[in-house]
């Protein structure tokens, strides 16, 4: 596995979801429907949310193996962390969001987390 492969992957994906112009109103909904409608929010969870968390540590894993990315925290922090920022910043950004602006923004938290291939956010770019 290449790290700039593994790197772009990941990061092409939440830039994906940053920049997409439905999923704030989604994320705000399932958010405010926690509490009232928890099977609901459980399902979403386990078919829609789950399935892309286990292919992300997967490959965090095989990545981490193959030496292409420093030592990441641990998954489930990792999860806390990722999840934590990214639904932060759909549900509290204004105006459209620009694709070089979340691109930028998604270099600078994986190299938070340790999925940097080298010390600076430009080592995959």
């Amino acid at each position: 596995m290449e790290p700039t492969q593994f790197l772009r992957a990941i990061e092409d994906a939440l830039v994906t979801s940053l920049t997409s112009p439905v999923l704030p109103k989604l994320v705000a909904q399932l958010i405010g429907a926690v509490r009232s409608h928890p099977d609901l929010i459980a399902n979403y969870c386990r078919h829609h949310v789950e399935p892309g968390w286990q292919a992300l540590f997967a490959a965090a894993a095989k990545a981490r193996e193959a030496g292409v990315i420093r030592s990441a925290p641990d998954l489930e922090v990792l999860r806390d962390i990722l999840g934590g920022a990214i639904i932060h910043r759909l549900i509290s950004r204004t105006g459209r969001p620009k694709e070089t602006e979340e691109r930028e923004w998604v270099r600078r938290l994986l190299n938070q987390v340790g999925f940097t291939a080298g010390a600076s956010t430009d080592a995959y770019s």
